[in-house]
């Protein structure tokens, strides 16, 4: 007797579609009692694919979603939709020294080049 599967562990980033698919798609087969071997027969995927996409290491094609979707038994853009209390990706800051030296770079660039005086 295989162990009984579980849900997500965490919540993905709002703005991570990849993610926010696995999460959802996961969350929906644990509730189901399902397997991701039941999920990939009733759908008609490989049970490999099935897991690589619950991972989210896989792009996957929009067919595909909507394969998933139908088995399950919700509709294909359910699967995007980030979860409550989803939040993006907190963006990486840049130091503001590099910002300083950019703007150094750039202003150096923008100087005019004078003409040298002819002999």
């Amino acid at each position: 007797m295989s162990a009984k599967p579980s849900g997500p562990t965490r919540l993905p980033a709002s703005d991570n579609l990849r993610d926010v698919l696995a999460y959802q798609i996961r969350l929906l087969r644990v509730e189901k009692g399902w397997s991701q071997e039941r999920l990939a027969l009733e759908s008609g995927l490989d049970r490999t694919y099935v897991s690589a996409v619950e991972r989210s290491t896989w792009n996957i094609a929009l067919a595909n979603i909507e394969r998933l979707a139908n088995a399950l038994g919700v509709a294909a853009w359910t699967l995007l939709q980030p979860p409550a209390g989803a939040k993006p990706a907190p963006r990486a800051r840049t130091p503001r020294s590099s910002l300083t030296s950019a703007s150094k770079t750039l202003a150096r660039a923008k100087k005019p080049v004078s003409p040298k005086p002819s002999s």
